[in-house]
């Protein structure tokens, strides 16, 4: 996994819990794998394949600077979501 908390962490410092959302998120994104792809947009992702996600990634982090020049920080913020969930499917594809 490639986000992880060491065990030893005090869970009730928000920070370290926050932290734990990455992992959640990727776990999901590893359960997805075996879902139904007409059912699951992540398992529709990584039934495309790598080459299809890295366009995504792409996408993402084009539309991302695209929001960053116009100085927009709500959209960035939105942009940088996508681009981290994309970028975390790729992970889970290879």
């Amino acid at each position: 996994i490639f986000f992880r908390v060491l065990f030893f962490c005090d869970m009730t410092d928000p920070a370290l819990a926050d932290a734990l959302v990455l992992d959640r998120l990727f776990a999901t994104i590893e359960d997805r794998k075996g879902a139904d792809p007409s059912t699951s947009w992540t398992a529709k992702l990584l039934s495309k394949g790598p080459e299809y996600i890295c366009k995504k990634v792409g996408e993402e982090a084009t539309e991302t600077v695209i929001e960053a020049v116009a100085g927009r920080p709500d959209k960035i913020a939105t942009e940088s979501a996508d681009l981290i969930y994309h970028l975390m499917v790729l992970w889970a594809s290879t």
